[in-house]
Order: structure tokens, then C-alpha cells, then sequence
């Protein structure tokens, strides 16, 4: 087997083959050597952009963005991420998952007895808001992005801005993730913390 590690251009940088194990935390070295960003600690407010298209045509596409920023926000505290999705949801299953099940509990059961590719994002939308209030700054409808995702729907992204101030406190620490999809934010201690925390795992 042969492991690649690629830039943010999609460009093979460096192969890895031989040794299974040995090969791949060879890679895993490289590819943290390129993506992680060391933080002094979480954030009260973290903005995050998935870098424009492709990486937000839907939101499938523009939650691998969110997932690593949450890593960098405090408990409680605010995420705005910058999402045009112009295609919607997107994933069938995701947004099957998204539409049928309102909570976490229901979601978490499904994930565990009957897992199918594309539902588990629906449950990290779901577990979001038990770590941080998440504003969505994008093209789709309030009806979609808080009737739906059950997240909040700012009309553009100086009203999100103040409206997590106004969560949080105006004396807030502030971080910006310009590409958030390749950047994954870790404490000085060398923890990259992972939100949502216990995710369920899928049983035979």
C-alpha cells in the first residue's frame, strides 16, 4: 500500500510505503508538520471560512470546516462559519438523517445500530450546539438553517459577528481559520481536542 500526502492544491507533496503501521504515522508526521496550528488556548469566538468553492458547494461538503474550529472554541462560546452552499445539503443520506431525526438521542441510536455513510454528519450538526452557539453565514434560508439544522441564521456576517458578542461578552479572545478544512487547531500541550466528545460508534 501506498499512503500520499497532499497540499492544499490537491498536489502529491511525499509517498509513504513499506511497513502498513510504520508508513502511515509516517505520513501522519508530514501531514502534521503541514496542518496543525498550535493555539494558546480555546477561543470565546472562532470564525471559519471552508475557503470558497468546492469546499462549500453544500453544507456535507462545508462541515469538515466546522468540525476542526470547534476544536478551538471554548465550551459555550460562539462559531461563525462562512458557508455559501448554493447546492444545499447535499449528501442524500445527510440530508435524509438531517430532516428526520430532531435530536441527538435518536441520532446517536441510529448511528449505532444502523449506520450508513453520510447520516453521522447530521449527528455532529446536532451535537454543535452542545458545545457552542453555531451562526451559519450563507446562502440558504432561515427556514433550512435554523428549522433544520436547528442552527442560528444572521443576515450577514457583521450581524453574526455582533450577535456573538452579544453571547458571549464584548471583552471576547477572538480566532480566525481561514481554510478551516486543512488547518487543525491543537493546544500548546499538544491536545487537538475533539468536538463533539464520545461520539457514539456503530455496533454490528
Amino acid at each position: 500500500m501506498v499512503n500520499t500526502v497532499n497540499n492544499t492544491k490537491r498536489e502529491i507533496v511525499r509517498s509513504f510505503a513499506g511497513d502498513l503501521e510504520a508508513a502511515h504515522m509516517e505520513g501522519v508526521k508530514m501531514v502534521d508538520s503541514m496542518y496543525k496550528v498550535t493555539i494558546p488556548g480555546p477561543a470565546d469566538i472562532v470564525v471559519v471560512s471552508s475557503g470558497g468553492a468546492p469546499k462549500d458547494l453544500d453544507i456535507y461538503q462545508g462541515t469538515k470546516s466546522v468540525d476542526n474550529a470547534l476544536r478551538a472554541v471554548r465550551k459555550d462560546g460562539a462559531l461563525i462559519a462562512l458557508l455559501e452552499a448554493p447546492e444545499g445539503l447535499g449528501h442524500k443520506v445527510f440530508d435524509s438523517w438531517i430532516r428526520q431525526y430532531g435530536s441527538v438521542e435518536e441520532l446517536e441510536d441510529r448511528v449505532k445500530h444502523a449506520f450508513v455513510l453520510g447520516g453521522h454528519k447530521a449527528y455532529y450538526i446536532r451535537k454543535y450546539n452542545a458545545h457552542a452557539k453555531v451562526f451559519l453565514v450563507t446562502s440558504l434560508d432561515k427556514d433550512m438553517v435554523e428549522g433544520v439544522l436547528g442552527l442560528v441564521k444572521p443576515r450577514d456576517f457583521q450581524e453574526a459577528i455582533d450577535m456573538a458578542f452579544d453571547h458571549v461578552g464584548h471583552d471576547a479572545k477572538v480566532l480566525v481559520i481561514p481554510v478551516g478544512d486543512k488547518i487543525l487547531p491543537c493546544l500548546a500541550d499538544g491536545e487537538c481536542p475533539v468536538v463533539p466528545e464520545n461520539g457514539p460508534k456503530a455496533q454490528a
